[in-house]
């Protein structure tokens, strides 16, 4: 089982840092290289031998100084694509986290609602205000678009708002924690251990964009 991991935005923050933090001077790229490594050590340490980490500003090509995200993925023929970010608002208010799958993917939508559960089960645990944004569907975003096996876009929290900044910077092994043992909870349920590949379940039209609790609850 491939599980593909990329933090969001450029390698030390060159030439893209993404959203920045104005209350303890964080920089999403580090936050989300921090979080992905968290997240890579639990998969590891659950037995996953085939994880990859690439973060890099080139997403489908647009900015070919850097290694091209989808085309690393889909050529390496991942089962699972995971991107890892840190949220921003203009109003510098919103707090919480939300995972977003493609548009039509039922395999994303699965697997967005197991790690999105567990994600906030985590954070809950240390900060028992910190909110449930759910999971939500998209079609414009390009690791979504551009890769052939399911994928996720998980926002961790909105590192522009003060609570939520503090545990970005205190918590990152528990946001990689929680997507970690998403990860595992949903493969333990829908991978084939005979052939090491996903189940050909069928998964029932849920008739809403946002559903919490998962399946499996």
């Amino acid at each position: 089982m491939k599980i593909f991991l990329n933090p969001g935005h450029s390698p030390n923050g060159n030439p893209d840092p993404g959203a920045l933090d104005v209350y303890y001077g964080q920089r999403e790229c580090d936050v989300a290289a921090g979080i992905a490594a968290n997240c890579a050590f639990v998969l590891e340490s659950l037995g996953y031998d085939k994880v990859q980490i690439l973060q890099s500003n080139n997403l489908r090509g647009e900015a070919p100084g850097q290694p091209n995200v989808t085309a690393r993925a889909n050529s390496w023929d991942a089962d699972i694509f995971v991107s890892i970010h840190a949220n921003a608002c203009s109003e510098h208010t919103a707090r919480g986290c939300e995972t977003y799958y493609c548009t039509g993917s039922d395999w994303g939508f699965l697997i967005a609602q197991y790690v999105q559960a567990e994600l906030y089960r985590s954070v809950n645990n240390v900060a028992p205000s910190f909110p449930n944004r759910g999971v939500k569907p998209a079609s414009n975003l390009a690791v979504l678009r551009w890769t052939r096996m399911p994928a996720i876009l998980v926002e961790t929290a909105f590192i522009d708002e003060e609570n939520d900044a503090l545990l970005l910077q205190d918590y990152q092994g528990v946001f990689g924690y929680g997507i970690a043992n998403g990860l595992h909870r949903f493969l333990t349920d829908y991978k084939r251990p005979e052939d090491d590949v996903l189940a050909n379940h069928i998964i029932e039209d849920q008739g809403c964009d946002t559903f919490f609790p998962p399946l499996y609850y």
